[in-house]
């Protein structure tokens, strides 16, 4: 914890797993009658945008895109609103040269259908058809296991395979590990990306 502590203060900017989790891991040692629920919700939350900015780290890698088109990167996806997290995944397997089960290893197809599952409850669970009593507080915090050893390995994983774990913060720069060439969807320009996310919001 001193040397975490010790790289945030270095660099305010500094994200890693553990330091997101971090607060995930208060919630669920703290009194509060929700923690579990809570937790829950929140490592859902981490963990989609723990892909959404690795898809949006490979996308900044094509050689088209420099600084002065970040802006126009963040609006046309933000104006995709029916981009979820199943489709951040086919798209990031549209655009590199390995699916994310090859790079995420032993456990991929068990752990994916966990987070699916679980994305299920949260939905059902914010729309009124099924209340946090419903589920234990042993159920839910069993939950906020699975997803934290599913975005640890995605962390590991990812930074071994492009040197970005989807939690630093700024995933618009270029790697410092060129892979642009591993890069096998055809992206010329902006517009191109449009046409990438129309696909994978069709798969």
């Amino acid at each position: 914890m001193k040397n975490l502590e010790k790289m945030i203060e270095q660099d305010p900017k500094f994200s890693n797993f553990e330091s997101e989790f971090e607060v995930i891991e208060y919630l669920l040692n703290s009194n509060n009658e929700s923690r579990a629920i809570d937790s829950f919700s929140l490592s859902l939350l981490k963990i989609e945008k723990q892909i959404r900015k690795i898809f949006t780290h490979l996308i900044y890698q094509y050689e088209c895109f420099k600084p002065s088109d970040n802006k126009k990167i963040i609006n046309i996806l933000s104006a995709n609103k029916n981009i979820y997290f199943r489709h951040l995944i086919i798209g990031i397997n549209l655009i590199y040269f390995k699916e994310i089960k090859d790079i995420y290893g032993v456990g991929y197809e068990v752990d994916y259908n966990y987070i699916c599952n679980l994305k299920n409850f949260r939905n059902k669970i914010f729309h009124g058809q099924l209340t946090g009593q419903e589920l234990s507080r042993t159920e839910l915090t069993e939950f906020v296991t699975i997803m934290k050893r599913w975005s640890k390995q995605i962390a590991e994983s990812f930074q071994d395979e492009i040197n970005y774990d989807g939690f630093e913060r700024n995933s618009l720069k270029k790697s410092k590990k060129d892979f642009s060439s591993l890069l096998k969807y055809k992206i010329t320009n902006i517009e191109d990306l449009e046409k990438l996310l129309i696909e994978m919001i069709s798969k």
